[in-house]
């Protein structure tokens, strides 16, 4: 899945881990590529189930109303923050958060990022939330 604004772009696809249809659970590992201008970034994170449910009640909401937010969380939360929202009352849309990296004797590494994107891709968003959630 893809979103695109002005010179940017953020792209999110379930990385297939384990045997697809034997889950040992329902937490998802997600590849996730940002950039912004020149900066970019790119990294697997992982989703709890629940966060992810969490996320999806969110977003339902967001593309039925045009209004308030939809934030998605990394387990960890210094690797992932995915925030989908209108930005005024006509129902245009941004995406914004974070997207990290930090093993305990590193240094952090983080990309902070946000933009606009078209708000007929909202849809596309939730179905491929919503078909990456069933498998």
């Amino acid at each position: 899945m893809r979103v695109e604004g002005d010179s940017a772009f953020l792209e999110i696809e379930r990385s297939e881990v384990g045997a697809p249809d034997d889950p040992v659970d329902h937490d998802l590992l997600l590849n996730v590529t940002v950039k912004v201008a020149n900066y970019s970034a790119a990294d697997q994170c992982w989703i709890a189930a629940s966060d992810l449910e969490k996320f999806l009640l969110a977003l339902r909401n967001l593309e039925r109303q045009r209004q308030g937010e939809a934030v998605l969380v990394g387990a960890d939360l210094q690797d992932l923050r995915l925030e989908f929202c209108s930005t005024d009352s006509t129902g245009h849309m941004a995406v914004q958060g974070h997207v990290g990296w930090q093993k305990s004797e590193e240094f952090p590494l983080q990309l902070k990022f946000g933009f606009e994107f078209e708000p007929d891709r909202l849809p596309f968003v939730l179905e491929y939330f919503e078909m990456i959630s069933r498998r």
